[in-house]
Formats: C-alpha cells, sequence, structure tokens
C-alpha cells in the first residue's frame, strides 16, 4: 500500500476545518512534515520546515491533531492571513506530498477558496462609525490578478434636506495577499468630490470589489473610544464604542514590621478600566464580543495605538426584537507605566464637577 492522504479533498482550507490529518500506509512508522511554501530561487524551493514528527501506525491508518494549532500559530506570529503550506508524508520510502492554501480563520465556514476571493476578511460587512472615524477593510487577491474593480454608492443628505445618491469607479492594481481599503467620510468625499461640493452630508457608502460587498453608515460626530484588534481572520480590524467608563486603581503589597515600624515591600499598583456599553445591535454585540475573545486588542489615543489586556467580560447577547444588548468588559493597560492624561492639565477649572473651588 502507498502512503497517501485521505483527508485531503480540497486544494483551499481555512484553519478551523485542519482540525485532522489522516494517513494510510501499510508500513508501521510514518513520518510527517509541515513546510511553508515560500518563493523558488533558483535551487532552493522555497520551502521552510514548521514541522516534523513520526507516528506510529496502527490498521494501516495514522490520524493527525492540532494541525490547526500548528497552522493558526505560524499566520499568527507572522501576522499574515492566508499562506501556501506543503504536507508531506514518508513511508517505506515512498513520499506523498499534498499542497494547501490556507486562510487563518477562528470560525466555521464552508468553503474557503470561494469565501477568501470574493468576502472582505470580516465577519461583518456591515458598519455604523462616526462621521470622523476611519474603517480598514481588507482583503485578498490571489496572484496573477492585474487589477481589480473598486465601485462606491453613496447615500449623501443635501442642504434642503433630501436624500440623493451617487455613484464611481475606480481601477486598482493590487499586490499578492492582503490588499487594504482605507474608509473614510473625508476620503469618500475627496474620490467624490463631484457630489460633495456645496456642504453635503455622507450618509453611507456600498462597496464593492467583485463579488465582495460592504455597507458602512456614518453618524454623526460623537465621543467613541476606539479598539483595534485582528479578528477572525488575524486582520486588523476597528470598533467604535459609546460606554461608561469606571477607572479603578488597586495595591498589593507586602508588609514588615522593623523596630516597631511597618514597612511595605513588593508594592505592585495595578489599574483598570471597566467600559459599559450603550444599547447594541445584536451584530454589533457579536462584532465586540469577537474583539473580547481576540489575542490582541489595542485602544486607540490621540491617534496612537496602546495595547491592552482584556481581563474580564460579560457578554449576554439576545436575539429579540426591539431589545437592545449592552456589555461590560474589563481591560488594563499592557505596559505598566500608566499614561498621563494630558489634557488633565488644561481643564481643571473648565470642566464640569471638577470645579476646585466654589
Amino acid at each position: 500500500m502507498a502512503v497517501s492522504f485521505t483527508s485531503l479533498t480540497k486544494t483551499h482550507y481555512f484553519t478551523s476545518e485542519l482540525e485532522t490529518v489522516t494517513i494510510t500506509t501499510d508500513s508501521p512508522i510514518v513520518e510527517f512534515h509541515i513546510y511553508h511554501q515560500g518563493t523558488p530561487h533558483g535551487d532552493d524551493d522555497g520551502r521552510t520546515l514548521l514541522f516534523q514528527s513520526e507516528y506510529a501506525v496502527r490498521n494501516s491508518r495514522m490520524t493527525i491533531y492540532d494541525i490547526a494549532e500548528i497552522l493558526e500559530t505560524h499566520l499568527e506570529q507572522n501576522l499574515v492571513t492566508v499562506q501556501e503550506y506543503v504536507f508531506v508524508a514518508i513511508a517505506n520510502g515512498e513520499t506523498a506530498e499534498q499542497s494547501l492554501t490556507c486562510c487563518f480563520c477562528k470560525q466555521r465556514f464552508e468553503d474557503a477558496e470561494d469565501f477568501i476571493v470574493n468576502h472582505f476578511l470580516t465577519t461583518h460587512i456591515s458598519r455604523l462609525i462616526p462621521a470622523n472615524g476611519e474603517l480598514t477593510l481588507t482583503y485578498y487577491v490571489e496572484p496573477g490578478t492585474s487589477s481589480v474593480t473598486v465601485t462606491f454608492k453613496v447615500t449623501y443628505r443635501t442642504a434642503d434636506g433630501s436624500i440623493h445618491t451617487g455613484k464611481t469607479t475606480q481601477y486598482r492594481m493590487p499586490a499578492f495577499g492582503n490588499n487594504y481599503l482605507y474608509i473614510s467620510a473625508k476620503n469618500i468625499k475627496q474620490w467624490m468630490s463631484y457630489y460633495f461640493g456645496n456642504g453635503e452630508e455622507l450618509l453611507s457608502v456600498k462597496i464593492t470589489i467583485g463579488k465582495r460587498q460592504a455597507h458602512i453608515y456614518f453618524t454623526p460626530s460623537r465621543e467613541t473610544r476606539i479598539f483595534s484588534f485582528r479578528n477572525a481572520f488575524n486582520c486588523l480590524d476597528t470598533v467604535f464604542l459609546s460606554t461608561k467608563r469606571i477607572t479603578k486603581t488597586e495595591t498589593k503589597s507586602t508588609i514588615a514590621t522593623l523596630c516597631n515600624q511597618k514597612l511595605q515591600y513588593d508594592i505592585e499598583h495595578t489599574r483598570s478600566y471597566r467600559e459599559t456599553t450603550s444599547q447594541l445591535t445584536k451584530d454589533e454585540a457579536l462584532l465586540i464580543t469577537e474583539m473580547l475573545t481576540s489575542k490582541y486588542v489595542a485602544i486607540q489615543e490621540d491617534g496612537i495605538k496602546e495595547p491592552i489586556l482584556i481581563t474580564d467580560y460579560k457578554s449576554e447577547i439576545t436575539d429579540e426584537q426591539g431589545e437592545g444588548n449592552t456589555l461590560e468588559f474589563e481591560w488594563e493597560y499592557a505596559s505598566v507605566r500608566y499614561k498621563i492624561d494630558k489634557d488633565l492639565f488644561t481643564r481643571i477649572f473648565t470642566t464640569e464637577y471638577e470645579k476646585p473651588f466654589a
């Protein structure tokens, strides 16, 4: 019996699909390798070994588990979404190879090949963002794609209150791999200046790239907190939240008595922030829950992203019509050096409820 892979029947997979790999052989031992397939150069085949091990075979069949964990760790470390891999099985001097295109995905989808070329790399394609907010849409382009067509269809309000629509098309030359589209009201108005010359208000935009579609709705500018995170496809994503914040500082230390005097040592200060969101739709709550379970989360302050740790959260989401959802979560800065609020020194005599003198 020749060595062969019996569980790999496709060329494109989400990592969440690759829970196991099954190999058949009449050999008592099989050697299994995973390679990252890079670009060949001369005598170099471009392969980098990621994993190898030997396994015992029973009843001419061997199943390897935790394949997804190996691939997702590699993709996370390299901050990429899609990679080419080669699985190799060696037994009785014979070799079987299987080349795969793997897309990082923490959630389960049926058809990876269709999804990664026909969808934006996000689980939520309808977003509500502030008028001054910016959102990055990530999409994957396969090798050999010379250009893509990007269509923007906007809905806007004129000064007399009437609603209108407009449309424009751009042609872009993408790079192989992940490509990025930066969406903001400012950018849209610049790209479509024909429609926005007299103070028109942008309400929404529908973005189409091939079969990929996304809907962005703009709300009047308001105070929001901006969080970035790596989503289910290992791509940077953004959420805009209106929250009530409570800041909590705790101190832990060891106390010793010396010469009738108590002293503290091993002093550790912890500052955490508890956020309670305003009312959210089910889709908004699901997106924030995806952020809360991400390995990388950052808060954006003054245009700078500060990594944070989600230390506690409560997510209970209802699908009842007419009922909103409120989420609570607690976080700390990843750095133990606390950031000073630079506005504190300028607003001491002007901020409501904080007047030092009556």
